[in-house]
């Protein structure tokens, strides 16, 4: 794995999931909260610890913030943002949308650019998003904006990373 990925940021998104997550007994809108929860749980877990959560957040200008999206949890020391979708159901969406909120984020003049984008999801969503579109969409987000991708499983130690497992 990439080595400026923070191991600890993986192990809270796993201890958050398995403590909160629970999407088989639930509704729809009960499981949406229950994603959430695990969401801030993990997020509150790392600001204590120097990164930063909804990122660009109200510590930055108006114009930062912008229309760009706000990312789940960034380390800029490291330039790694980190996105978590809790449900490994139909994660494309989310994903694409994620990759799109670093590219827009990396066009504002000024800013330390991120340089990897770490998409965390159940294990069924990693190897969903490792079949050969969204394979292609990795290696071109690596070659045409600078941004390396890792997909990490959240209910299991699976990973894809381009050109490495």
């Amino acid at each position: 794995m990439d080595k400026r990925i923070n191991n600890t940021v993986i192990k809270k998104a796993r201890y958050a999931y398995r403590s909160l997550w629970k999407n088989q007994e639930y509704s729809v809108g009960k499981a949406t909260r229950s994603a959430i929860n695990v969401v801030k749980k993990w997020q509150g877990d790392l600001v204590e610890k120097g990164f930063e959560a909804e990122f660009p957040n109200k510590n930055h200008s108006k114009e930062l913030i912008g229309k760009c999206g706000r990312i789940d949890l960034v380390d800029l020391k490291k330039h790694v943002a980190y996105e978590m979708k809790v449900s490994g159901k139909n994660p494309g969406h989310e994903f694409y949308k994620d990759i799109f909120k670093v590219f827009c984020y990396n066009k504002k003049e000024g800013v330390k650019k991120l340089k990897v984008l770490v998409f965390m999801t159940e294990e069924r969503g990693v190897k969903a998003l490792e079949k050969e579109f969204p394979k292609e969409v990795i290696k071109l987000t690596k070659k045409t904006l600078g941004i390396e991708v890792a997909l990490i499983s959240i209910d299991s130690k699976y990973y894809y990373q381009t050109g490495k497992r």
